[in-house]
């Protein structure tokens, strides 16, 4: 059994590969906002984020995430990223 100090160093190594994923995310999201204006086109996509939604609870459910951080997760994912792409 590993200790509880050796545990959270893996907690916090796995905490720094969601930080770079979310720092790629964002990288491309503002992408996706630069495009949308020049297509004026929306910057909110109810049905993608939707789209999302499931298909994360999917793979979580398969990872044992719970349905409720699933969509507290992207929630604020989705919140953040429409700030973002309003700039």
């Amino acid at each position: 059994m590993q200790t509880i100090a050796k545990l959270r160093e893996q907690i916090d190594n796995v905490d720094e590969r969601i930080i770079k994923l979310l720092g790629e995310r964002f990288l491309l999201l503002r992408q996706i906002g630069e495009q949308k204006k020049m297509e004026e086109k929306s910057i909110i996509d109810v049905d993608r984020e939707i789209s999302i939604v499931e298909r994360m609870q999917k793979i979580g459910g398969e990872q044992g995430v719970p349905n409720s951080v699933i969509r507290s997760v992207w929630n604020a994912i989705f919140a953040e990223s429409r700030k973002e792409q309003k700039k």
